[in-house]
């Protein structure tokens, strides 16, 4: 059903899908960028504290340290936005093409009591629904990319811990997995 709203999303959604899809990558990967920039910056702290380093290193660390920390507050701001673009595309391309399909089903169909509440369900906000499903599949792939980022960060330096880390990551995912069944269940 979610790889249905991508594919929904990605026809009716124009460049904004793609903004968001990108935009949720690079969420993905900034947490890992900022750990890579703090630990930078404090080796480059600790050599300037010990007569080994001088200030010009430390001071581009600060510059980039501060265009990534004011990036990751603007970019949600500007992911709203897009959202809020996706959606009106998405009810002014998509929301004709369902009511077009719904009106040729035929009148046997459209009388039977579960096919009408399935037509009201999906007729409430289906592109809600689809900009809902995109983001579920998103934040996975962001989520992710933030586990992966960091069991190859500490893996680079500890290989026996990253792996560590990654089995116990298995069991909260899978774990996840049963949780987000069972509240789909419940709103059902």
């Amino acid at each position: 059903m979610l790889l249905h709203y991508m594919k929904i999303s990605f026809k009716y959604g124009g460049i904004y899908i793609w903004l968001i899809f990108f935009i949720q990558l690079f969420e993905g990967i900034l947490p890992v960028l900022e750990m890579i920039l703090t630990a930078e910056f404090i080796d480059r702290t600790l050599e300037l504290l010990q007569k080994q380093g001088s200030m010009a290193e430390i001071l581009p660390l600060l510059f980039l340290f501060g265009i990534v920390i004011g990036f990751t507050w603007l970019i949600k701001e500007v992911e709203n936005f897009i959202t809020i673009k996706l959606t009106h595309r998405l009810r002014e391309r998509f929301r004709p093409v369902l009511v077009e399909r719904i009106a040729k089903f035929p009148y046997k169909i459209v009388e039977e009591k579960e096919v009408q509440d399935h037509i009201h369900r999906i007729m409430k906000a289906p592109e809600k629904e689809i900009v809902d499903g995109v983001y579920l599949i998103l934040s996975f792939i962001t989520i992710s990319i933030r586990i992966l980022g960091v069991v190859f960060l500490i893996g680079i330096h500890v290989w026996w811990c990253g792996i560590l880390l990654l089995f116990m990551n298995i069991p909260l995912i899978y774990l996840a997995k049963l949780n987000g069944e069972t509240v789909y269940q419940a709103n059902q």
